[in-house]
């Protein structure tokens, strides 16, 4: 059996990778990752938010969802290094402050 490398952060404190396109048609399929990362899980949440190609409101109430769900589980949620079509999009609906605070609060 091998030992895990010391200097690799075990599954749960690395960040969740999520990409491509956080539309409607994806919105059961990425929940359901989100909540099967959310169990895993030990402090906290980070979502690794780089690769986010396009997002709807339907991505956009995916995230603040899991928010929620996090905060409910005391495992605040991350959004770490959001990509400009992110940004933009939050931006539009005054929601930047509430999805990249940096804490999840």
């Amino acid at each position: 059996m091998d030992e895990p490398d010391a200097d690799t952060p075990p599954e749960s404190a690395r960040p969740h990778k999520l990409g491509g396109d956080i539309t409607i048609f994806r919105a059961t399929e990425l929940k359901d990752d989100l909540m099967q990362a959310l169990a895993v899980a030990d402090q906290y949440l980070d979502l690794d938010l780089a690769d986010v190609q396009e997002i709807d409101t339907a991505g956009v109430q995916l995230l603040l969802s899991t928010q929620l769900e996090a905060a409910v589980q005391q495992k605040p949620l991350r959004c770490l290094n959001p990509s400009p079509q992110l940004v933009a999009v939050l931006a539009m609906l005054n929601l930047t402050d509430r999805l990249l605070a940096g804490d999840g609060a």
